[in-house]
This record gives structure tokens, C-alpha cells and sequence, in this order.
């Protein structure tokens, strides 16, 4: 519900700045085409030339901001429903001085359409990988549903269950974006290499130093069984 409302929040000031963009661009589109007919009719080429310039530019960004479908309201379009591949995850960050980060994900269609859609959760942002084959039903530039048809490589690895030996070394909370933060532990593999796993608000940290089997898949941590002393 809080992801949800900061996005509501973020979706009203972007509307906001629209109308703001589309005031000024109005604005410079009347002004340079009312100095183009003002300067063609008193004979200044050049002035001319450059006002009917600006008029060209300033109405062509009014077009093109007109025709952008991220500035529609995407409850008002139509929902569609696809089959997608995933090719990429990211984080869209937005809001100047106060900038958040909004989960979304890059997929491939049918026709080898690409499209750039918010999940709106960050639950669906982290069950989803490069490579998986998924059903969509998305509304404008918003996933509304998906169905896992195939899991890629990357989703195959990440759910696949490792143990290893490893000592901890300490208990941290991680921010990735604004409204996005977890806590995560911090272990060293006999081997030296460092891991850094998810935890539950409820997992209970060992003491430094503390040795044990590590069980986890992905990011994920599932067990960790301290050794007896």
C-alpha cells in the first residue's frame, strides 16, 4: 500500500509538470509564429527565419509531448494481454532533489516490440529475470499481472538451493531506492569470497565471528546452522 501511494504521489506532480510543459510550449509556439508573420510582413528575412525555426521546434516538442503515452492516464487505456520476454530489470529514478526509485522491467514482444513496464510492487520486480518467458496483462506502462510460462537461466540459478561453511560478519539495513530498503547479513565462505544475503525483519543475528552452514538460493538466505564450539 505504501509503494502504491508514493507512486500515486509521483503520478500527480509529473501531471503537473505536463501541464506546466505544455503552458510554455504553447506559449513559445504563439509567440515565435506571431513574430514570424510580424517579421514576413515587414520584410525581415531573418528575423522571420529564426521565428518560424523557434515555431517549428516549439510546436514540434508540443506534438511530441501530445503523442507521448506516458503522459495519458494509463487507468483510462485499454488492457492488453501478450506473451513477453524479459530482458531486462531496472530501477526508473525520478524526483529531482527528493529522487525515488520505481521498479520496472523491459520486455520483448511479439513483432520484437519493446516496452518499459512499471510492476507497481517490488515483489514481482524480484521474481522475475532476464530470460523468463511470462504471459502479461499490462495497462498503458503499468504490469498488471503476469503468468511464468518458462523460467530463464538467471531465475533457474536463482532458485536453486546452495550450502556452504561461512562465518558472519554483521547485520545491516540495505537502501536500493527510496521506499526500498531490507535488512541483509553479511557472511565470509571458507574460501574468503564475502556474501551478502537477504534476511527476514525477524531473523535473529548470531554473534560476530559466529561459524555455520550457510543454506540459500539466489539472495536469499534459508538457514544458517551455527557450529558447536
Amino acid at each position: 500500500m505504501q509503494e502504491m501511494r508514493a507512486w500515486e504521489q509521483y503520478a500527480r506532480r509529473e501531471k503537473r509538470k505536463i501541464r506546466c510543459l505544455y503552458i510554455v510550449l504553447a506559449v513559445l509556439t504563439a509567440v515565435c509564429l506571431l513574430g514570424f508573420l510580424l517579421a514576413l510582413d515587414g520584410n525581415w528575412n531573418a528575423a522571420a527565419f529564426i521565428c518560424g525555426i523557434g515555431c517549428v521546434l516549439a510546436g514540434g516538442g508540443l506534438c511530441f509531448k501530445l503523442a507521448d503515452p506516458r503522459i495519458r492516464d494509463w487507468k483510462k487505456q485499454s488492457p492488453v494481454s501478450a506473451q513477453a520476454v524479459v530482458l531486462e530489470k531496472k530501477i526508473r529514478i525520478s524526483g529531482g532533489g527528493s529522487a525515488a526509485g520505481y521498479p520496472c522491467i523491459v520486455v520483448r514482444m511479439v513483432g520484437d516490440q519493446k516496452k518499459i513496464l512499471d510492476t507497481l510492487s517490488w515483489e514481482v520486480y524480484d521474481s522475475l529475470f532476464p530470460g523468463d518467458q511470462i504471459r502479461i496483462r499490462y495497462q498503458g506502462f503499468v504490469l498488471l499481472e503476469y503468468r511464468m510460462l518458462y523460467q530463464g537461466p538467471v531465475s533457474k540459478a536463482a532458485s536453486r538451493r546452495r550450502e556452504a561453511e561461512g562465518q558472519f560478519i554483521k547485520r545491516y539495513i540495505k537502501t536500493v531506492a527510496r521506499w526500498r530498503h531490507f535488512p541483509v547479513a553479511e557472511f565470509q565462505l571458507a574460501g574468503g569470497e564475502k556474501l551478502t544475503l537477504r534476511v527476514s525483519e525477524e531473523w535473529e543475528s548470531p554473534k560476530a565471528e559466529d561459524t555455520g552452514t550457510l543454506r540459500w538460493h539466489g539472495e536469499i538466505l534459508d538457514d544458517f546452522e551455527i557450529l558447536e564450539s
